[in-house]
């Protein structure tokens, strides 16, 4: 039947990059969305004319049933999932002070329970057959904190310290879990902030500009492939050397 990849949050940004950058005939990719669903029958479209098995699930990964729908859906079509992508998150920025208890609520859900949501549904097959691979999608703002991104450098710091955990739980079941912690990157969750703005954090870059999409594809596409089979617990940040 082929294995089977879910990537949330693929309809566009950097799921999306990250489905398009398999071109490997017989995969399972399922591609999941919220809202575009438009966006996200493009991918998969894109995916088909490749020789890739593919389908698009409309589901919150906030809310525990629709995810555990998500995965009856899968298992049903392709069985188990095999690799599995948390790439699904939201932002906005905004001071300390003003963030609201339902925002705050509603970034972590997303983030975060989101993210333990897919993982409990996904590690019993992955344990069954002593095999899989994780790739949790942080931020920089998750490793060093960030002014106005309080909230969200929470939930992705949360996310590095959960797939560090999770990589040592599940190590000995041969299921690696590895996380992604992207800068800048050029997608709809930066498109709120004004061109100037997008300016001046390029010139803090070393490479001076901001990343694309397909340049954390790429970083998620070899973390999930046995090139990096020796690796597990780690963090790699894609950031044009912002941090290091």
């Amino acid at each position: 039947m082929g294995k089977t990849i879910l990537i949330t949050g693929s309809s566009r940004g950097i799921g999306r990059a990250t489905a398009l950058s398999f071109y490997e005939k017989g995969l399972n990719i399922v591609i999941n969305y919220i809202e575009r669903k438009d966006k996200a029958d493009e991918v998969v479209e894109i995916l088909k004319s490749r020789g890739i098995n593919s389908m698009a699930i409309k589901c919150d990964v906030s809310k525990y049933e629709e995810v555990l729908e998500m995965f009856k859906i899968i298992e049903k079509n392709y069985g188990g999932v095999d690799y599995l992508v948390n790439n699904a998150g939201i932002a906005f920025p905004k001071q300390c002070q003003d963030v609201t208890l339902d925002e705050w609520g509603k970034i972590f859900g997303v983030n975060i329970n989101g993210c333990f949501h897919t993982v409990k549904l996904a590690a019993p097959h992955m344990i069954s057959q002593k095999w899989g691979s994780i790739v949790n999608v942080s931020s920089i703002w998750g490793q060093t904190g960030g002014s106005m991104e309080t909230h969200y450098g929470a939930t992705k710091g949360a996310i590095i310290s959960y797939s560090k955990g999770l990589a040592r739980e599940l190590g000995p079941s041969n299921i690696r879990v590895n996380v992604v912690a992207p800068g800048c990157i050029k997608t709809d969750m930066i498109s709120v902030l004004p061109e100037e703005v997008l300016d001046s954090f390029a010139e803090e870059v070393s490479l001076m500009r901001i990343g694309k999409p397909e340049e954390v594809a790429e970083v998620i596409h070899f973390l999930l492939s046995d090139k990096a089979s020796y690796m597990t617990g780690q963090v790699l940040g894609v950031n044009g050397g912002f941090y290091d």
